[in-house]
C-alpha cells in the first residue's frame, strides 16, 4: 500500500482489496454507531445491557391455606411444600413479614431424576391484620446458582368474637368406675374387637390374661386419685384447606378438684388417637377415652383431638396420616384449651407449658408429627416426653409394600412380607388414599386408583415401574413420612420412647427401626426392643395369621408404660 501512495506500481490484488475496504468502511462505522449520529459511549451502553432471566417457578405440591383463600387473622402459621434439589437455599419475604424453616425430606424412586428432595416450609407471619390481602414469598437458589420462586397469596376476614372452645357434652366418672374401666374393656370389648378365628379365641383370651398380669399392671390396677370430668368440646381450627372451622371436636379430661387438696401436675398430656378411635365421643369402650380418664384421675389435664373426618366433621375424608393437617388441628386445640380460663388451674398460664404426647399406630405417626411441628413453632410449648409405637413412619414404603404384595413381587421385603389382602389392603384403599386424593393435587381421582375393594392394576404397575404420572403421589407419600427427614432437628431435652412388635402383621416393624436410626444422637431416645416380643406374642404370631392381634396388644403395652411414667 505504501508503494501506491509513493506513486509506485501496486499489486492488482492488493488494489482490489483496498477498494473493497474503502467502500465498506463507512458502512461498518455506521453499523457500529447504531445507524445514527451516536457517541461511542452511548453505543457501548446500549450493547452491554444483560439479558434478565426470570426465576423458575417452584413446583408447589401443597399450600396451607390454599391459594387465594380467606382465613382468620388469628392463624399466622402456614405451609408451602414443593419439590427441589439438595443444597437449595431459601429466603422469605412478603407483606406479612414472614419467616420460616425449611424441613427437607429426601425423595426416592421418581421418574424425574433431577428431583431428590421435598421441602416443607413452616412459615410464620409476624403481622396479620383483619380484612387485608397478603402474599408470602419464597426465593430459592440452587447449587447451580439458578433462581427459583414461589408464593402463597391469601386474605384475612374479620376477627371472630365467638368462644374458641365450646363444651358440647360432659361426663363425670367416679373413682371406682375409673378403676374398673380397663377390666371392663378386657372382658367385654377387646377379644370381640380383635375378632380372632374361633379355633384360637380361647388362646387369645389366655394370652391377654397373661399380658395383663405381666405387662399391664398399671392399666389393671390404676388406683384413681380423683374423679374425672370428661368433656366433648368443639374448638376453632382449620379445615384441610386452611379455612376457619368451628366443627372440629375432641376430648378434654381433667380431675375433679373439689374432691380434696389438689396439687397441680408439671405436665399437660396430649393423646393422638389410633385408627377408628374418636375420643371426643366419650365412649367408655374406646381405649383412648379410657386412657384419658386413667391419666386425668392422677391429676393431669388431658387433651385428645379428633382428626378431621371424625367426630364433629365425620362424613368428610379423614386426614389420615396427613402430618401437617393433623398437627395443625391438634396444635390449635392445645392452644385453645391452654388459653381458656376454665382449665387454668391445671397448668401455669404465662409460663412455657410442658407436654407429654402419647400415640400408637396412626396415633404414633400423629405423635411424631405433632412433636416435630412444635419444634418448628414459636408457641410457648415444650415437649418433654413422647410415647409412640406401631406406626407407619415410612408411609411411602408401607404403601409401596401393599402394591408389591398385589403385584406378587414381595421378595421377602420387610414392608411387604406380612401384607394381608383382607386387612392391610383396605387401609390403603379406605384410609390412606381418600384424604390424599380429596385434599391434595395428585392428578388422580379415586376411580383412577381404586377398583372395588382393591387398588387398580394401572396404579400397581405404573407406581412400581416409576411412571412419571405417579411422581406427585409418590412425593406426597414421602412428605408424610418421617424416616426420610434430612438433618432432623436436635431436641436433647425431649425423651422419646419408641415401641414396635417384631410380630406385628399390620404395620411393618421396619418403620420404627428406620426412625430409631434417624433419631439416634438428636434426642434422648429409648428403643423398647424388649417389649412386645415375648413368647406370648410369638405364640400368637405362629398360631394365627389374623392381622391386627399382636399390633393391638402391643398398643396396650405402650399405654401401660406411659401411664406408669405419669403416676
Amino acid at each position: 500500500m505504501r508503494a501506491w501512495l509513493d506513486g509506485k506500481p501496486e499489486n492488482p490484488d492488493t488494489m482490489r482489496r483496498f477498494h473493497r475496504f474503502a467502500l465498506l468502511f463507512p458502512l461498518i462505522l455506521l453499523a457500529a454507531c447504531g445507524g445514527k449520529h451516536s457517541s461511542v459511549s452511548e453505543a457501548t451502553i446500549t450493547n452491554s445491557n444483560p439479558t434478565t432471566t426470570e426465576p423458575i417457578m417452584l413446583d408447589i405440591l401443597d399450600r396451607i391455606p390454599a391459594e387465594n383463600s380467606t382465613i382468620s387473622p388469628k392463624y399466622s402459621s402456614m405451609n408451602i411444600v414443593h419439590t427441589g434439589q439438595a443444597g437449595m437455599t431459601f429466603t422469605y419475604s412478603g407483606d406479612c413479614q414472614p419467616d420460616g424453616q425449611a424441613i427437607r425430606r429426601s425423595l426416592t424412586e421418581l421418574n424425574d431424576q433431577n428431583i431428590d428432595q421435598i421441602i416443607d416450609h413452616k412459615i410464620t407471619c409476624a403481622e396479620i391484620k383483619e380484612l387485608t390481602d397478603y402474599t408470602a414469598r419464597i426465593t430459592a437458589t440452587g447449587t447451580d446458582s439458578a433462581a427459583y420462586k414461589g408464593e402463597l397469596a391469601f386474605s384475612t376476614g374479620s376477627k371472630s368474637n365467638a368462644s374458641p372452645v365450646s363444651v358440647l357434652n360432659t361426663v363425670l366418672t367416679a373413682r371406682e368406675s375409673i378403676d374398673a374401666l380397663f377390666n371392663t374393656y378386657l372382658e367385654e370389648v377387646l377379644v370381640d374387637k380383635l375378632n380372632p378365628p374361633a379355633i384360637v379365641k380361647p388362646l387369645v383370651a389366655d394370652i391377654i390374661s397373661e399380658l395383663t398380669q405381666a405387662n399391664w399392671q398399671h392399666l389393671d390396677n390404676p388406683i384413681a386419685t380423683y374423679r374425672v370430668i370428661s368433656q366433648q368440646i368443639a374448638y376453632q381450627s382449620r379445615t384441610p384447606a386452611g379455612l376457619t372451622s368451628a366443627d372440629l371436636t375432641g376430648l378434654v379430661a381433667m380431675p375433679a378438684t373439689d374432691d380434696g387438696p389438689f396439687q397441680q401436675r408439671n405436665r399437660v398430656v396430649v393423646l393422638t388417637h389410633a385408627t377408628g378411635s374418636t375420643p371426643g365421643d366419650l365412649d367408655s369402650t374406646d381405649a383412648w377415652y379410657i386412657l384419658a380418664n386413667l391419666i386425668a384421675s392422677q391429676g393431669y389435664l388431658v387433651i385428645a383431638p379428633d382428626n378431621w373426618g371424625r367426630g364433629g366433621t365425620s362424613g368428610q375424608p379423614e386426614t389420615y396420616l396427613m402430618n401437617n393437617r393433623t398437627s395443625n388441628n391438634a396444635l390449635d386445640m392445645i392452644l385453645a384449651i391452654l388459653a381458656a380460663d376454665d382449665y387454668s388451674e391445671f397448668h401455669n398460664q404465662g409460663l412455657k407449658t410442658e407436654l407429654t404426647i402419647i400415640g400408637y399406630s396412626q396415633g404414633g405417626h400423629s405423635a411424631i408429627g405433632l412433636w416435630q411441628s412444635i419444634l418448628t413453632s414459636s408457641h410457648n410449648l415444650n415437649v418433654k416426653e413422647v410415647y409412640a409405637g406401631g406406626a407407619p413412619y415410612n408411609l411411602y414404603q408401607t404403601f409401596k409394600g401393599v402394591l408389591a404384595h398385589l403385584d406378587n413381587n414381595c421378595n421377602e421385603d420387610a414392608y411387604c412380607r406380612f401384607v394381608d389382602a383382607e386387612t392391610t389392603v383396605p387401609y390403603a384403599v379406605n384410609r390412606i388414599l381418600p384424604g390424599l386424593l380429596g385434599y391434595l393435587e395428585t392428578g388422580f381421582s379415586e376411580t383412577d386408583l381404586i377398583q372395588g375393594n382393591s387398588l387398580s392394576s394401572e396404579l400397581i404397575v405404573g407406581f412400581l415401574r416409576d411412571d412419571a404420572e405417579y411422581d406427585s403421589l409418590k412425593s406426597l407419600l414421602q412428605l408424610n413420612s418421617f424416616t426420610n427427614i434430612v438433618d432432623p432437628i436436635a431436641a436433647n431435652d425431649t425423651l422419646v420412647h419408641l415401641y414396635h412388635s417384631p410380630f406385628d402383621r399390620l404395620v411393618p416393624s421396619e418403620n420404627t427401626a428406620e426412625l430409631t436410626r434417624l433419631l439416634e444422637g438428636t434426642v434422648n431416645l429409648v428403643s423398647h426392643e424388649n417389649q412386645c416380643n415375648s413368647t406370648s406374642y410369638e405364640l400368637l404370631f405362629n398360631t394365627t395369621d389374623k392381622v391386627g392381634v399382636g399390633h393391638t396388644l402391643c398398643g396396650l403395652t405402650v399405654i401401660d408404660e406411659a401411664l406408669a411414667g405419669l403416676q
